[in-house]
């Protein structure tokens, strides 16, 4: 069943000690986006003993879970601040000491402070600077993070942060999202009602089949979701997918888009068949 939209209050949050009207240094505007299901789960996970690191691809929605975290942490009445790492000021800061994190924020002994972080793969090390902070800061500071897919790096380097963070993977929008970021909560109710056997009217049958259907073709990227007409749709996904499709190639390769998305093609229509490499990659000119 699809998790609770609405903002936790702070007795639903936890017992955590709020401070009212805190200040924030890097304003962000509370948004009013429709609301993942990540969201409620990160809500639960800031009151534990390890930092939170969300990763995810391009497109898949961070920067507006990450503000809606704050956002949501400031309605608590928590003492919540702002980052955005992609302020070429503060990640230089940063970088020439991890320390500087309080020219952004205050240093208080007595209680947390809540750092919401966007783009934090922007520091040039930042799983060291994550582990630092924790081992340093860790009884005053609560850190959620936000990072590209690529964050993660060797599985040396995730094992290191393990103990001092909880890694989330955020994804594009699920089938229960998609219903949810169109306004269908008449059909959401019908696909829970489906999920548990309830029975449900041949009409919502068909609606859901016909809305599952514009899923599949569409797929589950928020801005293409949102987007109001076919036009829209397709500009926004071959944007994506462009921006996606050239972070796939090595720096400095020939190989051109086309190619690669030519071999893609033939992948998915080998669906349980047998992969032959030396096939695809002639039959779609890579080397």
């Amino acid at each position: 069943m699809y998790l609770n939209h609405e903002v936790l209050t702070l007795n639903q949050l936890g017992t955590a000690q709020a401070t009212p009207n805190s200040t924030v240094l890097t304003e962000v505007a509370k948004p009013r986006l429709k609301k993942r299901k990540l969201l409620a789960v990160l809500q639960k996970h800031l009151f534990g003993n390890r930092f939170l690191i969300v990763g995810g691809g391009y497109r898949t929605g961070k920067s507006a879970l990450m503000t809606q975290l704050y956002a949501s942490s400031l309605d608590a009445g928590l003492p919540a601040y702002y980052i955005n790492c992609s302020d070429f000021e503060i990640t230089e800061s940063v970088n020439q000491n991890p320390d500087h994190i309080f020219n952004y924020i205050p240093r208080v002994l007595n209680r947390k402070t809540y750092v919401i972080i966007d783009d934090i793969d922007m520091l040039s090390d930042p799983m060291k600077t994550l582990g630092y902070w924790f081992d340093y800061y860790g009884d005053m500071l609560m850190v959620a993070a936000s990072a590209g897919s690529n964050f993660w790096g060797t599985p040396e380097n995730t094992a290191a942060l393990s103990r001092r963070a909880r890694f989330f993977k955020l994804r594009t929008l699920d089938f229960e999202e998609f219903l949810y970021f169109k306004s269908e909560d008449r059909m959401l109710a019908a696909l829970n009602k489906m999920s548990s056997n309830t029975p449900v009217s041949l009409s919502d049958k068909h609606k859901i089949y016909e809305l599952f259907a514009e899923y599949a073709v569409w797929g589950g990227f928020p801005q293409v979701v949102l987007a109001p007409t076919e036009a829209e749709k397709r500009k926004a996904l071959t944007g994506i997918y462009a921006i996606i499709m050239e972070n796939c190639l090595p720096a400095g390769s020939n190989t051109g888009v086309h190619h690669l998305a030519y071999a893609f093609r033939i992948l998915s229509q080998e669906n349980g068949g047998k992969l032959v490499h030396s096939e695809i990659a002639k039959a779609a000119d890579l080397s």
